[in-house]
């Protein structure tokens, strides 16, 4: 709950567009404070955008296709980062 306070807060202060974060593999209250959120952010038709960070996706309608979106995120490029001059 503290995490829907806290998005109605600054929501009330500064009109929420949308969410960004990573999908997240962690323990079952970040699970359920995760689903909260996405709740939240329907209500207030907030698009809330979640980015794999490392092969694991959540919220798959069906698991058929899982090695196969797997093995394209594993065969990603690597970003290259540029060195400061």
């Amino acid at each position: 709950a503290n995490a829907v306070y806290t998005m109605n807060n600054i929501n009330r202060q500064k009109r929420i567009h949308r969410l960004l974060s990573h999908e997240e593999t962690g323990h079952m209250k970040s699970f359920i404070r995760d689903k909260t959120l996405r709740k939240w952010c329907k209500a207030h038709s907030v698009p809330f955008i979640e980015f794999n960070q490392n092969g694991v996706t959540r919220c798959l309608k069906k698991r058929d296709d899982f090695a196969k979106q797997l093995n394209s995120f594993i065969m990603q490029p690597l970003y290259e980062m540029q060195p400061d001059k």
